[in-house]
């Protein structure tokens, strides 16, 4: 743990980057892994994975709005293997 007026290291800086920007999305992630899997405990364990995943791939972002759209795709992935291939409408994506 860094003292108070310590200078904070670049990965933490990224964390807290991404935990900013994924923030407000937070909510919505959830719920929308609740509505598949119908349990809470599972939603947010999909939904933790999920910005682990977001993490260990911080180098792919070319800008917030990429990570934003990169983490429902996990998300969606995660909770519907099919995801991929429907995407959020369930129609198929060509």
């Amino acid at each position: 743990s860094r003292l108070r007026g310590e200078p904070r290291d670049n990965m933490e800086m990224i964390q807290e980057v991404i935990l900013n920007t994924l923030l407000p999305e937070r909510t919505k992630q959830i719920a929308m892994a609740w509505s598949i899997l119908r349990d809470s405990h599972q939603a947010e364990d999909v939904y933790q994975e999920t910005l682990i995943k977001v993490f260990q791939n911080e180098s792919l972002f070319e800008g917030p709005r990429h990570l934003v759209d990169w983490s429902w795709k996990v998300l969606g992935t995660a909770v519907n293997p099919d995801f991929r291939t429907t995407g959020l409408s369930g129609n198929c994506v060509p």
